[in-house]
């Protein structure tokens, strides 16, 4: 209806009902212009309404009430522009107004301590200010840069900054250093210089010249929505509510903003979307959540980093939300890794671009092979950096592991999946083979899009690609009889672990032994010894009047009659001498 409603403190009539009284409801007010209004500020303890023949009424302090509590002198006061001028646009903050005319200049008017009209004027009861103007409500012209227009205002308590309409951004009167880095205040208009530049975006403007803002205007040529963006800028020409399209990583429905770190945004998303548990987002404005690599885990909803699988624990598998328990004869350390050899035992790697991390750690270690699940329509390029004094090389093979290419000629080779159709989700296999020497090598991976080429993820986000994703079995001579263990037991003195992945040690038999820790096997007593109980550390000699002739042995034997021996440890007995005799066993 146009009809204007004001509550709260009216002590200065800014409630305009020919009152002072305060109101806790809406009242009509009676700014006795019998107009509707079309725009409305409230600055202060005032108010300011463009009307529907586009003149301008103020009520409230310094318009129709001079005094707190005093007598209502009218129900509004106009604003006077010069002849012929009138009201495009109004704001008012604190105790200032400003209005954009109809020809794209720009009136102040109220207080002007800090100078907030733009006039190059100021007004303060402090003699060492310097200004000696006047406040008023008489408007005043804003010296806007020569031949620029206003097409958007906004006033702060001591300030004024309005768009141009070059898209330049100009401010002027109090300040703490934003606008040109002093505390000085600024009487005349002064052109912001930003980072990125100085033009600034504004969409809430007159497009098509009529004089009715875009949000408002439902009659622009091919508009046909009424959005206020006409076709073809506009990508949703048949949806109102929407006249943005953002660009993959950002989000909006009037303007576009990137996507928060642990959220991702597809093209055209309204808003922003959480990672899923399993997945996460370190940076801001991409358009997708990588899911967390093997060894790693992400346990919650809008993860901005992975989770290193803890000692004793691994995680084979990408995207999961946490880890597994080594199981007994079996341990996982955070400082040690080794992906298969075969493809039954390759290391699973995300499917995104990133810098992964391994190593060849000896001449045992014969390969490394990974495994990437490649999306739809997506290729991949593999680079390998061998270690300094060493070369190491690469290939790629499809699904069914046949050759798609290879690089072995340097110290570093790339390869890449460019002439393969990936027309459905497959999986790649990447190998690492040493030719000669060992280290620490750099697997980066580019996953792309084979419609546009873009690069999927961070190729120099760095994962260390062999850590956390598997168990080791407890090698010969230790064993682990718990899960969840970063580590592995020797064998005790006495006993032996003769099996890889062993979860107890075994004692030695009777006639065998084990002086050391950490042995796969014992040793069977000697000549002259015996060890006649089981997990023995040591074996004990032949006993005076024995002997012990065979390895092995679980006891002494007792030298025969005739026959004597006086020392022990002896594999044999002595026949008595002439003229003497033994007669007993």
């Amino acid at each position: 209806t146009g009809a204007v409603k004001c509550w709260g403190f009216n002590g200065y009539g800014v409630l305009a009902d020919g009152t002072t009284t305060n109101s806790n409801v809406p009242v009509e007010v009676n700014h006795s212009t019998g107009m509707r209004a079309v725009a409305i500020a409230t600055p202060g303890y005032g108010a300011c309404a463009i009307f529907e023949n586009d003149s301008v009424y103020c009520w409230g302090q310094s318009y129709t009430v001079t005094a707190i509590n005093g007598p209502v002198t009218n129900g509004s006061v106009q604003i006077d522009f010069a002849v012929g001028r009138t009201a495009v646009s109004i704001d008012g903050t604190s105790d200032h107004m400003c209005a954009i005319l109809d020809n794209g200049s720009m009136n102040c008017w109220g207080v002007n301590t800090y100078g907030q009209w733009g006039d190059g004027s100021c007004s303060s009861v402090i003699p060492s200010s310097g200004c000696d103007g006047e406040n008023g409500n008489t408007p005043v012209h804003v010296n806007l840069s020569t031949g620029s227009s206003a097409i958007a205002i906004s006033t702060g308590a001591g300030s004024t900054c309005a768009i141009l309409d070059n898209y330049s951004l100009q401010c002027w009167g109090q300040q703490s250093g934003e606008f040109d880095g002093t505390s000085d205040n600024i009487l005349l208009p002064h052109t912001m210089n930003f980072t990125d530049g100085a033009d600034i975006a504004y969409s809430d403007q007159d497009m098509d010249g009529d004089g009715t803002r875009n949000a408002l205007d439902t009659h622009m040529a091919g508009d046909d929505d009424g959005d206020g963006v006409p076709v073809p800028d506009d990508p949703y020409p048949s949806n109102p509510a929407r006249w943005m399209n953002c660009d993959p990583g950002s989000w909006g429905r009037l303007t576009c903003t990137e996507a928060e770190p642990g959220h991702f945004a597809a093209t055209g998303d309204l808003y922003h979307q959480p990672c899923q548990t399993g997945t996460y987002q370190p940076e801001s404005g991409y358009p997708l959540c990588y899911s967390a690599s093997a060894g790693n885990y992400a346990s919650f909803a809008q993860a901005t980093a992975q989770t290193l699988c803890s000692a004793g624990t691994y995680q084979p598998n990408v995207g999961q939300t946490s880890c597994i328990d080594s199981s007994p004869g079996n341990y996982t350390n955070p400082n040690f890794g080794d992906a298969g050899s075969y493809s039954s035992s390759a290391f699973n790697i995300s499917a995104n671009s990133a810098e992964y991390n391994g190593s060849i750690d000896s001449n045992s270690d014969v390969q490394d092979l990974f495994m990437m699940s490649v999306p739809k329509d997506a290729g991949v390029t593999v680079g390998l950096t061998s270690p300094s004094g060493a070369d190491f090389d690469l290939a790629i093979y499809d699904y069914n592991l046949t050759l798609l290419n290879s690089s072995y000629s340097t110290a570093y080779d790339e390869t890449s999946t460019n002439n393969t159709n990936f027309s459905d989700n497959s999986n790649l296999y990447i190998l690492v083979a040493p030719y000669n020497g060992t280290g620490h090598y750099t697997l980066q991976v580019w996953l792309f899009s084979t419609l546009d080429g873009a690069i999927i993820g961070n190729p120099s986000m760095v994962v260390d690609v062999e850590i956390g994703a598997g168990q080791y079995q407890c090698s010969e001579g230790t064993y682990q009889p718990y899960s969840n263990q970063s580590s592995c037991v020797d064998a005790s003195p006495g006993y032996y672990v003769p099996d890889n992945g062993s979860i107890s040690q075994t004692p030695c038999s009777s006639g065998s032994y084990q002086p050391l820790m950490g042995q796969s096997s014992c040793l069977l007593a000697s000549l002259g010894n015996y060890v006649d109980t089981p997990a023995a550390i040591d074996q004990t000699p032949a006993n005076a009047g024995h002997y012990v002739n065979t390895t092995g042995a679980t006891e002494d034997v007792a030298c025969s009659a005739g026959t004597y021996q006086p020392n022990t440890g002896q594999t044999s007995c002595l026949d008595a001498d002439a003229g003497h005799y033994v007669g007993v066993t």
